[in-house]
């Protein structure tokens, strides 16, 4: 699996605080602890993924192993029991977090020397009591009962966690924010606008022009083997068994395939005989109809019969042909395929055009009824970031939910309209209609908000490092 898709969204507040565990320390306890339990002898260690070369362990006292199980945990203070597809994103997040820690610890080897008196301390640490007394018989305790392997195993671990922490606290804790720089984000993140959204939706108006004749044919000279045309006749039946004994009686001659077509003549082909003439394999009822007649290379024959969509079909190929003109094919299949091949860049054009229009209305301050545009209020004040937008009919805002839209929301003064934003398949713009700013009165919020800006900064971190890293995912474990 390739790292450019292990990208997070926007969560909703149990997911972001589920998040930041994530770049705090992690428990040395624990790691010793998954490492007592969960040796594997002689068996060999799934492999999860790679970075850089670096397997990423698919067991309990791996970066990837913690992070998953104290996801699972969080999500159970939070009386969440994780099922099903929320068990996906645990594991996709752990896995990043995996990739985090392997790209962290690599820059911090580069940099830093853990000694083994420091590497005994922070093991020794983990047995001292809630009274502050070293517990000298249980860490002894500890020693004998591990295997040479475990010691091993703990040791490097331990560095990998010291060299972790000592390289994040370098890189992202000390960029701490000022309580100014607090406060603004404060603001940022809890204020509340209401908007209307203005939008054409551009697919529709693409799809729904005409094309020119010199266009389709240009299009169809270009592309003329993906237009093979089959000339077939058809009789279809919704009995499966009624079909394979007719289908025996065309095979042996008792009956002709024009006359069985006759008896059981269903509407499908425009005469009784069941000739349905050159079609694409665009135009076929099903893809199994299109595999069975466009795989043949010989002709006249009766094929066997095809099920699908409790219909049985009976089908006799007369002919396969290469049309030599655009005349030949299916205006409609043309101009549908014609589209699909062409749609994205037809679509940025067109999208292109729309908004450079609208961005002159805007700037010589015109009426932007004569655009098209529909518009849509929200239904109530919404947070940057903030999900599930919807208008008063319980309709989704257009737009919402891409980072676009809340940077155009947020940074377009109250009363005024947003310069023209290109989204999905189509053109909007937006017009602040009122905000309501949050009363920063609580001093307290302010640790909480720098440690957001501190989680940010170090998920920009990771998001950059991800994309110069070479990552392998294994997704059949």
């Amino acid at each position: 699996m390739s790292d450019k898709k292990i990208v997070l969204k926007k969560k909703n507040p149990v997911v972001r605080a589920l998040q930041w565990i994530l770049v705090t320390t992690v428990s040395v306890l624990l790691i010793i602890y998954f490492l007592v339990i969960d040796t594997t002898g002689g068996q060999k260690t799934p492999v999860i993924g790679k970075v850089n070369g670096t397997p990423i362990y698919y067991t309990r006292e791996s970066p990837y192993g913690v992070a998953y199980l104290q996801l699972i945990e969080q999500y159970r203070s939070f009386g969440i029991e994780p099922t099903g597809p929320m068990l996906k994103s645990i594991d996709d997040m752990a896995f990043r977090n995996a990739v985090r820690s392997i790209l962290l610890t690599d820059l911090a080897k580069k940099n830093i020397k853990v000694s083994d008196n420091f590497i005994v301390d922070a093991m020794k640490s983990q047995f001292v009591g809630t009274n502050g007394v070293f517990n000298q018989v249980q860490y002894d305790s500890f020693l004998r009962e591990s295997t040479q392997t475990d010691k091993v195993r703990i040791q490097r671990s331990l560095e990998d966690t010291i060299l972790v922490e000592t390289v994040q606290s370098e890189l992202f804790r000390r960029l701490k924010p000022s309580k100014l720089e607090a406060k603004r984000e404060y603001t940022r993140l809890n204020t509340k606008r209401v908007v209307e959204v203005g939008y054409i939706d551009v697919k529709d108006m693409v799809y729904s022009k005409e094309i020119d004749d010199a266009t389709i044919t240009t299009f169809f000279n270009d592309n003329k083997t993906n237009f093979v045309q089959a000339d077939i006749s058809m009789i279809s039946i919704n009995d499966p068994i009624m079909a394979e004994e007719l289908y025996n009686k065309i095979s042996a001659g008792t009956i002709s395939f024009v006359d069985a077509a006759k008896e059981n003549y269903s509407g499908l082909s425009k005469s009784p005989d069941g000739r349905l003439g050159y079609i694409t394999k665009y135009e076929t009822l099903s893809k199994d109809i299109s595999d069975l007649v466009f795989t043949n290379s010989a002709t006249n024959m009766l094929l066997s019969p095809i099920y699908g969509d409790n219909i049985s079909y009976i089908v006799y190929l007369h002919d396969i042909r290469v049309p030599d003109t655009a005349s030949l094919v299916n205006a409609d299949t043309l101009k549908i395929e014609y589209f699909n091949k062409n749609a994205t860049s037809l679509i940025e054009t067109e999208k292109d055009n729309i908004a450079k229009m609208l961005n002159g209305a805007i700037k010589n301050n015109e009426p932007l009824g004569k655009y098209g545009l529909v518009y849509s209020t929200v239904a109530s004040p919404f947070y940057y970031g903030e999900e599930d937008i919807v208008n008063g009919k319980n309709e989704p805002i257009y737009g919402s939910g891409e980072n676009i839209f809340y940077n155009y929301a947020f940074s377009t003064k109250v009363g005024e309209t947003s310069m023209p934003l290109k989204i999905k398949d189509g053109v909007a713009v937006i017009r602040v209609l009122s905000e309501i700013k949050p009363d920063f009165t609580d001093e307290s919020m302010l640790g909480s908000v720098q440690n957001s800006q501190i989680m940010r900064i170090s998920e920009e971190w990771t998001d950059k490092a991800i994309l110069k890293a070479k990552i392998k995912r294994n997704d059949n474990i």
